[in-house]
């Protein structure tokens, strides 16, 4: 029982982390777009066929970039922390059950052993 609940706190923790990871992971794929379609943008100004002008592309592209790398930074922050909260998931529920061991022992000790009354040896 109550490693069920252990496992069900867990559960929701891993599943907000994979909530946030998939929602990081859809902003990188839009930025991603955006960069891809400035250098598009870029090779059609050389052309002369383009929307916007070099100095702009050539502004906007560093930005683009630096907001790439902040979310593909991001991604990698939340996988480490969705990998540590299954590990602790592991180390928490093999924790628990020596503890539910240890009170199953202690309710099958008899009652000197609770009270810590055991036989004294003479001096």
């Amino acid at each position: 029982m109550d490693s069920d609940l252990l496992e069900k706190a867990n559960r929701r923790a891993c599943s907000a982390l994979q909530k946030s990871y998939e929602q990081a992971e859809a902003e990188y794929e839009s930025i991603l777009k955006e960069m891809n379609a400035l250098e598009e943008e870029a090779i059609k100004s050389l052309a002369g066929h383009a929307k916007l002008d070099a100095d702009t592309i050539s502004v906007l592209i560093p930005k683009c970039r630096a907001r790439m790398e902040g979310a593909k930074a991001y991604m990698e922050e939340l996988q480490k922390k969705l990998e540590q909260e299954e590990s602790s998931t592991a180390t928490q529920a093999e924790q628990l059950q020596e503890i539910l061991s240890w009170a199953d022992a202690f309710d099958h000790a008899n009652r000197r052993h609770r009270n810590g009354q055991t036989k004294k040896v003479p001096k």
